[in-house]
């Protein structure tokens, strides 16, 4: 009698410790899935503050300029949209800043406009 009472004892003991055992391998995948979801978030947060920042940057110093613009100025717009860290939105660059002629660079200054447009991302949470 003793030992079906122990039997009994140690089987529900095991089932509890199953019960336990699944609800913290579901609560830690939960909270594994929500920080994902935050870290996301965050990186479209930054990047669309870079692209932000590089767009009034352009306009500002580039479309808005009395005069031509000086090197410290190319400088910085280059730092700026080499770090976005985006091969297209470089490649555009790049095809900005060889252009030839004026039309040219106008046509690929409204290109890059387009492809940072592109970039921002809406969020929501």
């Amino acid at each position: 009698m003793e030992n079906n009472r122990k039997i009994k004892a140690s089987f529900i003991l095991v089932i509890i410790l199953i019960v336990t055992n699944l609800l913290w391998a579901w609560a830690y995948f939960h909270e594994r899935s929500e920080l994902a979801d935050q870290q996301s978030f965050e990186r479209a947060e930054m990047l669309n503050t870079k692209v932000v920042g590089f767009l009034k940057m352009f306009i500002d110093d580039v479309l808005l300029a009395q005069q031509e613009v000086n090197f410290d100025t190319r400088l910085k717009l280059e730092n700026a949209v080499r770090d976005l860290k985006d091969n297209q939105v470089l490649a555009q660059w790049d095809k900005f800043i060889n252009s030839r002629t004026e039309i040219e660079a106008q046509q690929e200054v409204k290109k890059l406009l387009s492809v940072l447009a592109d970039k921002i991302q809406v969020i929501s949470e």
